[in-house]
């Protein structure tokens, strides 16, 4: 929501289809942050103490969901199409973000999305907000976790 209020107040040709309406484009951007939001629990599950994520049905359920969740972006990726756009950006943070933590393997089954992110995995917006690149940079300047 804040990114589309952004877009309108100061972009309104809106050039990266943040606000777009098409179901296409709402259908992907839901599918990114259903499986962002699970991985995001079964981190906190690791880092909470919870050393056997499997064995919890829960858990299982929302890796299921990843599973799941990542086979239709796979279907319905495109590594050639068109231009850089929002769900790109989704979708490279996500695709990121998993790779960083390694909560859910398999990830290498899933060669049409590791194409279309390392497509722009070069533009500077993408490249200099990477998980590792953006830790050094908290950590140099002075941020420490926990």
């Amino acid at each position: 929501h804040i990114a589309r209020y952004l877009v309108g107040k100061f972009d309104p040709a809106d050039r990266l289809g943040v606000r777009s309406e098409r179901v296409a484009d709402l259908n992907r951007l839901a599918v990114v942050n259903t499986i962002m939001n699970n991985e995001v629990v079964l981190l906190l599950a690791q880092r909470g103490g919870v050393a056997d994520l499997e064995g919890v049905a829960y858990f299982r359920k929302l890796m299921q969901a990843i599973d799941q969740g990542l086979a239709w972006l796979e279907g319905h990726t495109d590594p050639e199409r068109g231009d850089f756009d929002y769900r790109d950006i989704a979708t490279i943070c996500l695709w990121q973000h998993m790779l960083h933590y390694a909560v859910t393997p398999g990830l290498t089954n899933y060669r049409r999305i590791a194409a279309r992110v390392e497509r722009f995995a070069e533009r500077p917006s993408v490249a200099r907000t990477t998980p590792a690149v953006s830790l050094a940079e908290a950590l140099a300047a002075g941020w420490s976790p926990g």
